[in-house]
């Protein structure tokens, strides 16, 4: 039997995913598929609300942060080559690199590294762009209309409606970037706020990728991505932070 390809996510740290029936966030989009030409096995992949993914295959689900879903990708391989599906137990993804690394400036200072992954599933309504350090930084955008992701420039006027960003440097200190309507503009109360905040995405390489059937994922885009967040009404925080990242 044809050996199924998985697309490998590169993680930024070692993030458990545990193998468990009907777990996950709500699905985005999701796509069946056969395991390969030959084989009467399919297994389903769904994106969620939040860019995580969620692998259904033999009657089981395997649940995933985007950045680490290397063990889902084992259990799955193990089904569609005969395996019975996953052990139940739970792993660690990827070799625990980090893919960018990022310094922020202005109203708090810190750095670190973390990990881009882009994916985009047949019939979906653009590329999701996924940036995150597994800890305090998150950036999340739809580049819309789009079926592959290419080189260029990205900003608020080409993603989908929903974009955000957020930089918790410490316990009740958020700083925010939120589109009109998008999930995380709101207070620390639940309290709608106006939208808030600015981002440029520079893609100068989406590097290498990787492929399943109805999906492609890239996971090492080369640019930079410059963040704007004023800080989050009703919060500890004060003034605004500049994240500068390189992918």
């Amino acid at each position: 039997m044809d050996k199924l390809v998985i697309s490998l996510v590169a993680c930024a740290m070692l993030v458990a995913c545990t193998l468990i029936v009907g777990c996950g966030p709500p699905a985005l989009t999701c796509q069946t598929a056969p395991c390969n030409d030959n084989s009467a096995k399919t297994y389903q992949l769904c994106v969620n609300a939040d860019s995580s993914q969620t692998f259904n295959f033999g009657g089981m689900s395997c649940h995933c942060p985007a950045a680490s879903c290397q063990m889902c990708h084992d259990e799955l391989t193990n089904y569609c080559e005969g395996g019975a599906g996953g052990t139940g137990g739970s792993g660690g993804g990827g070799d625990g690199s980090m893919g960018c690394s990022y310094t922020v400036s202005g109203a708090q200072t810190a750095m670190g590294g973390c990990a881009a992954t882009v994916n985009v599933i047949s019939g979906s309504s653009g590329v999701n762009f996924l940036l995150n350090d597994n800890s305090g930084l998150e950036f999340d955008a739809v580049l819309a209309g789009q079926t592959m992701l290419t080189a260029g420039t990205y900003t608020d006027s080409n993603v989908a409606p929903g974009y955000g960003a957020e930089f918790v440097p410490s316990p009740g200190v958020s700083y925010l970037l939120c589109s009109p309507g998008g999930p995380k503009c709101n207070d620390t109360h639940g309290n709608p706020i106006p939208p808030q905040g600015s981002f440029t995405l520079i893609v100068t390489d989406p590097g290498p990728s990787s492929s399943a059937p109805g999906a492609t994922q890239w996971t090492a885009p080369q640019g930079t991505l410059t963040l704007t967040l004023p800080a989050q009404p009703n919060s500890a925080a004060t003034g605004t932070v500049t994240v500068n990242i390189t992918l």
